[in-house]
């Protein structure tokens, strides 16, 4: 996986924690401009963690076991036990679990080789309870 998307994924539990609080700010009638640029510096890695992501795993080969990539099966799970921790954090994770259920639905349909079910499902699971 590439650069961004391990940074990102590195730092996916402070990133939760920092998206509630911003959120929370957000929220609130002028925020300011410091906080502003904070949500979009969050949103921005987020959205080029995302977007690496999405260019690895299209390059998925059709004959490749879908849990062959490490960090697929690392996001479904830290996710997951983010989610659990941090309550509201799922809107931040829910946008790139959205995206990797497309992915494997679209690997799924193409016939593609491996246990891809297995992979939908627990991507619908994810996003399902984000």
């Amino acid at each position: 996986m590439g650069i961004e998307f391990d940074k990102w994924l590195n730092n996916l539990p402070q990133l939760a924690v920092k998206f509630v609080g911003m959120q929370q700010l957000m929220s609130q009638p002028n925020p300011g401009p410091a906080a502003v640029q904070a949500w979009q510096e969050l949103m921005a890695a987020r959205d080029a963690a995302l977007s690496e992501a999405e260019i690895e795993y299209r390059s998925i080969p059709e004959n490749a076991p879908p849990y062959s990539y490490p960090w697929l099966d690392r996001f479904i799970r830290q996710a997951r036990s983010i989610d659990a921790s941090y309550p509201g954090s799922g809107a931040y994770l829910q946008p790139v679990a959205r995206s990797f259920l497309d992915l494997a639905r679209f690997k799924l349909a193409s016939g593609a080789q491996g246990d891809w079910r297995s992979v939908v499902n627990d991507l619908e699971s994810l996003v399902n309870n984000l």
